[in-house]
């Protein structure tokens, strides 16, 4: 079943195999500890690409093995990744983290080569941190949706004075 949530540019590109434009896999690691959120790139070079916001972020180039969700699978789809030879700083960060009880989210972000422009996934996939373990030489992070169980639900608050045709006149 095709990604829905990709862009004709990037399905053309999967249909393609075009080696002259690469597919950049982006991660956007956040912590309401974190002075800023963390943004990665599986490649190369750094790079500075537009988010789905308009904002710009630079993506620091780091190496990155990941297997994104199955999303027809029974149980919940998880995100598993693994960076290898971890600077310090990708270590200060996972202290913090593991440190505080908020729960920190990570968003996968496809874009190509050829347009840094806006991601080619939308809506970005968002998902939070289920577990980290760490190493002296690799970290792995395992995400997953939140528990939709434990959801109030309706989600959105219907009240008077942002629905005012709710209240007899």
């Amino acid at each position: 079943m095709p990604d829905i949530t990709l862009s004709q540019s990037a399905l053309e590109h999967a249909a393609s195999a075009n080696a002259d434009d690469v597919a950049l896999h982006t991660l956007q690691i956040d912590h309401p500890d974190f002075t800023a959120p963390l943004y990665l790139v599986n490649n190369h070079a750094s790079v500075t690409a537009t988010l789905e916001t308009a904002e710009e972020a630079e993506f620091v180039a780091f190496a990155f093995d990941f297997r994104l969700p199955d999303l027809e699978q029974a149980q919940s789809p998880d995100l598993e990744i693994a960076i290898d030879n971890v600077s310090r700083e990708i270590l200060y960060y996972i202290d913090l983290a593991s440190q505080s009880q908020s729960l920190a989210t990570i968003t996968y972000r496809l874009y190509l080569a050829s347009d840094l422009t806006e991601p080619q996934n939308s809506p970005p996939l968002v998902l939070t941190v289920l577990g980290v373990s760490a190493d002296v030489f690799r970290v792995r992070i395992t995400a997953g949706f939140s528990n939709f169980a434990n959801l109030r639900f309706p989600r959105e608050d219907y009240t008077a004075a942002r629905f005012p045709g709710l209240v007899a006149a």
